[in-house]
């Protein structure tokens, strides 16, 4: 059941996870901009909070299926050695190594997943950061020498 539903969402998935990567480090992006009026930040602040925590929401949901997928194998180790079967033995490995997730066709969605996803926003933020500031770096300096008239 769970494959059927996976193999029809696995395209919504992995564009639902692509839009807010994309979406939340360009709103992350221009709330930390300098410049911005106390109105930008007001709206960006309220819109970036209401992205974050609508992707956070589909992303724990969706990450549950995992979880709750899990539970059996915990009773699956409380089966004592002597009702202990081929067929329990072969269920209890098949959870092990088979893990039950939705996944967005190049990954499945686990709490682990989700921690990934959000430190990957935080990296690309710091790398955007670091970016606006060399270019302020680069266009300071190129007026700084139109000022002098340095080649």
């Amino acid at each position: 059941m769970v494959g059927l539903v996976n193999h029809n969402l696995k395209g919504i998935v992995l564009v639902s996870f692509t839009y807010y990567l994309v979406f939340i480090s360009v709103k992350l992006f221009y709330l930390l901009k300098t410049g911005a009026t106390t109105e930008q930040i007001l709206y960006f602040l309220c819109s970036f909070t209401f992205l974050l925590s609508r992707a956070l929401l589909m992303s724990l949901l969706a990450a549950r299926v995992h979880t709750e997928a899990k539970k059996p194998l915990l009773i699956l180790f409380d089966v004592s050695t002597q009702e202990d079967s081929k067929e329990v033995q072969r269920f209890r490995l098949q959870m092990m190594y088979n893990p039950i997730a939705l996944t967005g066709s190049l990954f499945s969605i686990t709490r682990s997943t989700i921690l990934k996803f959000f430190s990957t926003i935080m990296t690309y933020e710091l790398v955007l950061l670091q970016l606006n500031e060399n270019q302020k770096d680069t266009t300071t300096v190129g007026q700084l020498n139109e000022t002098l008239h340095l080649p």
